[in-house]
């Protein structure tokens, strides 16, 4: 495990990376963290997103997508 701070744009540089399995984020700079009650039900959530996949030199929509649910 490292833990370091990078800026929101170099991390997504990070998922493409075969040797990165997780990634925690522990703080956003600018938002504020909320605490949760100590009775209060917990919630699950899961972020789903689309990537195209954009190959050079290619005039039309993009070739591919990815999507990923994490």
């Amino acid at each position: 495990m490292v833990r370091f701070q990078i800026p929101l744009r170099e991390m997504f540089l990070l998922i493409d990376k075969s040797y990165v399995r997780n990634i925690i984020i522990i703080d956003i700079e600018g938002v504020k963290r909320r605490t949760v009650k100590e009775n209060a039900t917990h919630v699950l959530f899961s972020v789903k997103a689309r990537f195209g996949i954009l190959i050079e030199g290619q005039t039309k929509r993009p070739s591919d997508y990815e999507e990923r649910i994490g």
